[in-house]
């Protein structure tokens, strides 16, 4: 009798589970999509740079700030801009916001007691002198 019968399975033809790499994969797929869309949902700001022989010319906007939220870090050449509490709207009212930051490093380290930042009219302003007295040593080889 156990000859006869057969096992069948209707849907096997339609239906399949996937495998778990199918399924790590739409994972991943998922996270990484997931993650691009915070980012593109965050808004930095814009920054420019500008070289000249002895300093660095930094702007960066940001506007309706004030002039306590932000925040400017300097060490060797890398450079950490910082803003953060509330941000005033256009009609006088106090608007909450996350905390925005850039972080950037430059070729040449920077003098940080000569370095100078002006904020005026949502325009941040960095003069970053170079770094001229710690240059590189030569060792005699013995």
């Amino acid at each position: 009798m156990a000859s006869i019968l057969q096992h069948i399975a209707p849907l096997a033809r339609h239906w399949h589970l996937p495998t778990r790499a199918g399924v790590q994969e739409r994972l991943r797929r998922w996270r990484l999509a997931h993650a691009l869309h915070a980012m593109r949902k965050r808004r930095y700001f814009r920054l420019d740079i500008a070289e000249t022989d002895d300093a660095y010319q930094v702007e960066a906007e940001m506007p309706g700030y004030d002039k306590q939220a932000l925040m400017v870090e300097i060490d060797g050449n890398a450079v950490l801009i910082y803003a953060e509490g509330e941000m005033q709207d256009d009609a006088a009212a106090r608007v909450a916001r996350e905390p925005q930051y850039r972080y950037f490093s430059l070729p040449q380290a920077i003098d940080e007691r000569t370095a100078t930042a002006h904020y005026r009219h949502g325009m941040l302003e960095l003069t970053l002198p170079k770094k001229t007295d710690g240059r590189g040593k030569y060792l005699a080889i013995r």
